[in-house]
């Protein structure tokens, strides 16, 4: 590597801006605030305490400022206006960092050394790793569970050729969120490294490059690009197995400017918001009122873009590192680590909601102006997610166990209908369809209750809706016209015209199948909008990412994919969601996979002719029952039991969605009511979430639901 390019990638200040006065001023006498939760307007207004008095600094667009009380937890960042509909605190300069406030009782040591004297002994796990740089890979440093800073040997390691440059195997990704293993890249291989036993693993990989290797969000899965093919990525297990493919794209940053950039891992809380390093285009507002461009700032709060921008100064003759501050993780649902690199580098804490900052880490035993460094972190919530209302014991043994997956009996009709209510949920416990057509308004552009719906219910039928009603957040009710949906495909293959993939998870826009084209309907503005598809098949198309329609595969095992201009970011296509199940090969998928938190997924199947499985205390065998079935980490399935004349589906069971990373639900549809039920899942553990009249289902056509963890 070149020293220029050492400099690009690592030491690249912010240049050219020198007039920071006023926020370094602000900053000076700013002390901790935290606002009361009181209904007030949105505000826009930057305000300091100096002992117990508030000062309006400065104020964009004429909001009053927030209602505040004193707190001694960190300084406050300065609020100044917002960018792209985010609200923008400016934070402090590397040398007021010093000043801040200690946050202790992180999983990371106040002072992380990068000249460690001892190896990284076997038998326990990392909760960070860094390696060092000058003109090739430097020495590899692993903070140990008990905070102290090892080095670990990796001689085996060669720089990594990206772009007729040399990067270092170690990335911001590397490190598994369990901590207990690393990847490397290396050039047609990644190298995987087991902290519990000390031993390598080299896994060839499909194509040469790798330097975007990383892990899964649960760490269970090594995720490898492929190199240009857009969001396709290739993926193993630690040992090197094969596991198939996914689309590893998340966009997670404010779009405003052309020049707008993310960069580092986006990381999330238990509740799916995300944080991420950002690079603003701007202009940004400073709290003079004073207008900056390429601006270093930290995003978090939101799933799909940052509610909230912690914007760094701009500091002549030194300061920050470009891309400075990639993040680091969830310390729990209101706070964030971040990483803030420069001479002086340190890891720091964010509270977006308050505007709070703390310091947590300083990193020493390298020499800046001639080493640069990289970091991976694992998680550091240390949260164990308990379901909704259920109880934290122990799941306890599983019914029945087939092909070595454990299999759970479901309540049959009458204990579901006995199930305790859910106590909150996203959903209404009753929903009556046909009522709601009755007094939904209509969403058309100039007339939009929401941007974004939980569910979507064709009326009065999947096949030939008239209508689509949609609930939105707060359980507001719209419907939409599809009247202008024809009749799609042959007589001899028909297919449902609002299908069960129609809403996008995140819940902002619709999609229906036509002939040679598809209707993409934005909910934000009511806009419909034509994607021409040629010949390819468009019935029942699938949102991938909320950004990605995959249509089915015709005559091969791969299906093309669209981009919501019209252009396919892949050649080839990419296969359909087809996971491995429990039953035999002939029993069919009834409707769609849906993805939860991690890499956990849920799929419901037909489970005939033939799935034996051990009835519920009797020691006899019931030879096709439908199931749910989840992949992750471990494999497991809920069985549905059937009695004689309390048969549940004509076409199967449905999975509906995840409230958590260990609550998915499901429908159960009968001749005496349609329900959904959720399921804590390894457990006995069920409650009613909602009763639905008016909108009967296929087992590919029907209600559609987003995310219902959002």
């Amino acid at each position: 590597m070149t020293d220029q390019r050492l400099r690009e990638l690592f030491d690249e200040r912010v240049a050219d801006v020198t007039d920071v006065d006023l926020v370094d001023a602000a900053w000076q006498r700013a002390h901790a605030v935290r606002r009361r939760r009181a209904v007030v307007a949105v505000v826009a207004a930057v305000v300091a305490i100096v002992g117990t008095t508030a000062v309006v600094v400065g104020t964009n667009d004429g909001e009053p400022p927030p209602v505040t009380t004193p707190s001694t937890d960190g300084l406050k960042a300065v609020r100044s206006g917002t960018y792209s509909h985010a609200r923008v605190w400016w934070g402090p300069t590397t040398e007021q960092e010093a000043e801040l406030p200690a946050l202790t009782g992180t999983a990371l040591p106040p002072e992380i050394d990068l000249s460690p004297d001892a190896s990284m002994p076997t038998g326990s796990k990392a909760i960070a790793i860094f390696q060092l740089w000058r003109e090739t890979p430097g020495e590899v440093v692993v903070v140990g569970a008990d905070g102290t800073s090892y080095s670990l040997d990796v001689s085996r390691l060669a720089p990594v050729p990206v772009d007729g440059q040399e990067d270092p195997p170690l990335s911001a990704s590397s490190l598994a969120s369990d901590g207990r293993r690393a990847v490397f890249a290396q050039e047609g291989s990644v190298e995987v490294y087991d902290f519990v036993t000390g031993r390598w693993t080299s896994i060839p990989t499909e194509h040469a490059e790798t330097s975007g290797v990383h892990w899964s969000e649960d760490g269970s899965l090594i995720v490898v690009p492929r190199p240009g093919t857009g969001p396709i990525a290739d993926l193993y297990s630690p040992t090197g197995d094969r596991r198939g493919h996914t689309l590893d794209e998340d966009d997670y940053f404010s779009l405003r400017a052309a020049d707008d950039t993310g960069h580092g891992p986006v990381v999330r809380n238990v509740q799916g918001d995300g944080a991420r390093g950002l690079g603003m285009g701007g202009p940004v507002s400073a709290p003079d009122g004073s207008e900056y461009r390429r601006v270093e700032a930290f995003g978090a709060g939101g799933r799909d873009w940052p509610e909230d921008l912690l914007a760094f100064p701009p500091e002549s003759g030194g300061g920050r590192w470009k891309q400075c501050c990639p993040a680091v993780g969830w310390l729990d649902a209101d706070t964030v680590l971040l990483q803030s690199r420069h001479e002086d580098a340190r890891i720091l804490a964010w509270r977006p909601r308050t505007g709070e900052v703390l310091r947590v880490s300083d990193i020493r035993g390298w020499q800046p102006g001639e080493e640069s460094y990289v970091a991976s972190f694992a998680a550091i919530d240390g949260s164990v997610g308990t379901g909704p209302g259920g109880s934290e014991e122990p799941a306890g043994a599983a019914d029945a166990e087939v092909q070595g997956v454990p299999v759970w009996w479901s309540p049959d009709v009458a204990g579901e209908a006995a199930l305790p209510w859910l106590e909150q949920s996203v959903l209404s416990r009753e929903i009556d369809v046909e009522a709601a057509v009755e007094v939904a308004p209509v969403l058309e552009p100039g007339s939009v209750p929401f941007d974004r719906a939980v569910a979507a219910f064709p009326y009065p039928d999947p096949q030939r809706p008239e209508w689509v009603v949609l609930i939105g957040p707060d359980l507001a009710l719209a419907k939409l016209d599809v009247g202008r949906l024809e009749e799609q495909g042959d007589a001899g293959a028909s297919y449902d015209l609002a299908t069960r993939n129609m809403l996008s998870s995140n819940g902002r826009r619709l999609v229906f199948g036509q002939d040679g084209f598809l209707w993409v309907v934005t909910l934000a503005t009511g806009e419909w909008r034509r994607i021409d598809t040629g010949d390819d098949v468009t019935g029942y198309p699938a949102w991938v990412e909320n950004r990605y329609l995959l249509l089915p595969p015709a005559g091969s095992d791969t299906g093309p994919l669209y981009t919501l201009d019209g252009r396919s970011p892949a050649e080839g296509g990419i296969a359909p969601d087809r996971a491995f199940h429990v039953g035999p090969s002939s029993a069919s998928q009834s409707g769609p996979v849906k993805p939860g938190p991690g890499l956990r997924e849920a799929h419901a199947w037909d489970g005939r002719p033939s799935l034996p499985v051990p009835t519920e205390g009797s020691g006899r065998y019931l030879s096709d029952p439908p199931y749910l079935e989840v992949v992750g980490q471990e494999d497991l399935a809920l069985a549905f039991v059937e009695r004689v004349g309390q048969e549940r589906w004509i076409y199967g069971p449905v999975a509906v969605g995840w409230l958590d990373e260990e609550t998915v639900v499901y429908e159960s549809e009968t001749e005496a009511g349609h329900l959904l039920v959720a399921w804590r899942i390894g457990t006995r553990e069920f409650w009613k979430v909602a009763e639905i009249d008016g909108s009967p289902g296929t087992f590919l056509g029907g209600p559609s639901f987003a995310d219902l963890h959002r």
